[in-house]
């Protein structure tokens, strides 16, 4: 069974919604609750709550820390 973006009124579901990636919830609690404060969901997120990338904009993602972890790894 597929995952689906847990943000209300988005439609966005894994394998159909083609070139959107999708986001576990912070393992930061308090990070976390921010999430779910401004996405208005309303209700706890959980483990398998995933927010699609569609409601990210370029300059959410820290390319930084990518760019320091591949150096790391390599």
């Amino acid at each position: 069974m597929g995952y689906y973006c847990t943000v209300p009124q988005c439609t966005s579901l894994a394998g159909k919604t083609k070139n959107v990636k999708f986001h576990r919830f912070p393992r930061d609690t308090t990070m976390a609750d921010k999430w779910n404060v401004i996405l208005k969901r309303g209700k706890p997120y959980t483990k398998y709550s995933k927010v699609c990338s569609l409601h990210f904009t370029q300059s959410d993602y820290n390319v930084t820390n990518m760019v320091d972890m591949v150096i790391e790894f390599s």
